[in-house]
């Protein structure tokens, strides 16, 4: 079996968009968006999911990523595996399983995460 590294993102996501689609939805107007963002407890919620899919404390997201929605201080390695969760089809079920406390994603090796994503052409 060829394991498609080749199909693998090169760049990252910025952490707002990925939010956007995982919290948020796809398809979305910026209105949309917009009145979605501003409401009181969206950074909480954008804070949670980052943290639980990245492994990574919650008060490091917090206080060291940046105090605005784009999280402008995540590090690019961070803002790698967002696309990689992207591509893996992260969904708006899980995301919300995750802000409720409902689901915890599963770590997995590199290696096995290529296997998983052995269908992508």
């Amino acid at each position: 079996m060829k394991i498609p590294i080749n199909y693998l993102p090169k760049e990252g996501i910025k952490p707002r968009n990925f939010l956007r689609h995982v919290i948020i939805g796809r398809d979305c107007s910026e209105i949309d968006y917009f009145e979605a963002e501003t409401t009181s407890c969206y950074r909480t919620q954008a804070i949670k999911v980052l943290s639980r899919l990245l492994c990574v404390n919650s008060t490091t997201v917090r206080n060291h990523w940046g105090k605005t929605l784009n999280f402008e201080s995540m590090p690019e390695n961070y803002q790698l595996v967002l696309a990689y969760v992207e591509m893996a089809g992260i969904s708006q079920k899980y995301a919300n399983l995750i802000i409720n406390d409902k689901y915890t994603p599963s770590r997995v090796t590199p290696c096995i995460f290529l296997r998983l994503c052995s269908w992508i052409r």
